[in-house]
């Protein structure tokens, strides 16, 4: 009897163990699978941005600025030259056509130095303008700023925050002179903050949806476990 009892024991054991990894395993599964949806979504969201909005403006914004004008601009520095206006107000209006909330130009001055060269982020005097010459500490910068500095290669960012400006998703665009070489940096910056509103709003659904799952899942559980105990409780 003793022995049967064991064996019994054992198999109810056993068998519950199963029924505990299978839906331990589940769970898993879900959350992996919430996780890989959660980042996929907001690398569709920026990849679409970028493609659709910033990254067009800055190949627009480039054909707009040469490169040896550029390159002597920011020499001088001097805001009374022709050049500089023109291609403001031509930046200005290429900003106010497009979704772009910062739309500028800028010359390096030394590896976490830069200057502010053209910027049509606003009319000169307001809360967004940048005035010629003005220097920005780029250190903590997204690594695709730099990288369209060292690639000389249009590149996109992800969403970042600033405690200044608010989430942003920028494209950034190398500036050649007549030579090829990279002598400035066009960048377009986004406003994310809906986009980000947006995310949020799907992962509270998809949390919910996860919570009802794991409720269910726990109810299914504890049910299966229950008549294990009763099946070899009749037996016994």
């Amino acid at each position: 009897m003793s022995d049967k009892y064991e064996i019994r024991e054992q198999i109810t054991s056993g068998l519950k163990s199963r029924v505990t990894f299978l839906f331990f395993f589940f769970f898993i599964s879900i959350f992996v699978v919430f996780i890989i949806t959660s980042v996929m979504q907001v690398n569709t969201v920026v990849r679409f941005l970028g493609s659709q909005i910033a990254i067009p403006t800055v190949r627009l914004a480039q054909e707009m600025i040469n490169g040896d004008a550029f390159e002597s601009l920011s020499k001088s520095l001097d805001n009374n030259d022709p050049y500089y206006e023109t291609t403001r107000v031509r930046l200005l209006d290429l900003r106010e056509r497009s979704s772009c909330k910062f739309l500028y130009s800028m010359s390096r001055v030394n590896e976490k130095t830069y200057r502010f060269i053209i910027d049509g982020s606003d009319l000169p005097g307001g809360k967004n303008f940048s005035p010629i010459g003005t220097e920005e500490d780029v250190g903590e910068y997204e690594a695709a700023f730099s990288k369209t500095m060292e690639s000389g290669e249009i590149t996109l960012g992800s969403i970042e925050q600033s405690e200044t400006w608010g989430r942003l998703i920028s494209a950034y665009a190398p500036i050649r002179n007549a030579a090829g070489s990279v002598v400035g940096i066009i960048g377009c910056d986004l406003d994310a903050s809906e986009v980000v509103f947006w995310i949020r709003q799907q992962v509270l659904w998809q949390t919910g949806m996860i919570a009802l799952f794991i409720v269910v899942g726990l109810a299914v559980y504890l049910v299966l476990l229950r008549r294990i105990d009763r099946i070899y409780q009749q037996e016994a």
